[in-house]
């Protein structure tokens, strides 16, 4: 059995994974595993034609990427096996979170003459973001053990309202951190979601998907740090006009 502490070096979600503006019901949404194999096709495709666009510069990037796509792949076969009950009666865990990768910008084939400045790159305090995060999923954990579970709903905006404010302080420069404001705005994606699915688990009889859904979270929370390490390494080949990551995961 794959224990979630057994995980969190496997998980990177795609970075190429995760996003949304009116968010509605996803009704394109791909599943888990369908949104890694998508991912991992869009960045081996577009690997050696960034690499000659950059005279080099993106291929570790890229193969690195594509590493922990492949990864976090097995992981996800994990949590669809281990949810498939609510799927089979209707409820589309896993499946409704995230967007397809035909929402990905496209590939360019020569540097863009806007570009933007390197000198406006600033790296989050995604130290921060992680640790209130952390706090708020292991009161949920102790909300759902106690005698009044649906305390747990102001505990969801509190996480959504922490994760919006993080997507508004990545605007004022929206062509670096890509990579972090994807995994992001899957964070919000999943919350969002989460909330749907077990108010339909619910009227459907069904045990609380709830607990899985805040394990996703958790997940999210180890592809903070390797996101950012990615966007740093990655500022100074977007400044040169490459929207290298930028271009290659659906955004909100």
């Amino acid at each position: 059995m794959i224990t979630l502490c057994g995980m969190k070096r496997l998980f990177f979600l795609p970075l190429a994974s995760l996003g949304l503006a009116a968010l509605g019901s996803l009704a394109r949404a791909e599943c888990f595993d369908e949104h890694l194999r998508a991912a991992i096709q869009t960045n081996q495709s577009r690997l050696e034609p960034y690499s000659l666009l950059s005279d080099g510069r993106t291929k570790p990037l890229s193969q690195e990427l594509i590493g922990l796509e492949r990864q976090a792949l097995f992981v996800s076969k994990w949590y669809m096996a281990r949810t498939r009950r609510f799927r089979e009666a209707g409820v589309r865990l896993f499946c409704s979170e995230f967007l397809p990768m035909s929402r990905a910008g496209d590939l360019v084939t020569e540097p863009l003459s806007d570009r933007p400045r390197l000198s406006d790159y600033r790296k989050p305090r995604w130290q921060d973001l992680e640790k209130e995060l952390s706090a708020t999923l292991q009161k949920m954990d102790e909300t759902l053990r106690s005698p009044v579970p649906e305390a747990i709903g102001i505990l969801w905006w509190d996480l959504q309202a922490r994760l919006e404010s993080e997507l508004q302080l990545l605007k004022p420069v929206l062509r670096f951190n890509c990579m972090y404001r994807h995994v992001v705005e899957s964070m919000l994606i999943v919350s969002r979601e989460a909330v749907k699915h077990a108010k339909q688990a619910q009227a459907l009889g069904l045990e609380n998907p709830e607990p899985w859904s805040i394990s996703l979270l958790k997940l999210h929370l180890q592809a903070l740090e390797p996101s950012i390490k990615l966007d740093q390494r990655a500022a100074p080949i977007q400044a040169d006009g490459i929207p290298f990551l930028c271009s290659d995961v659906p955004h909100l």
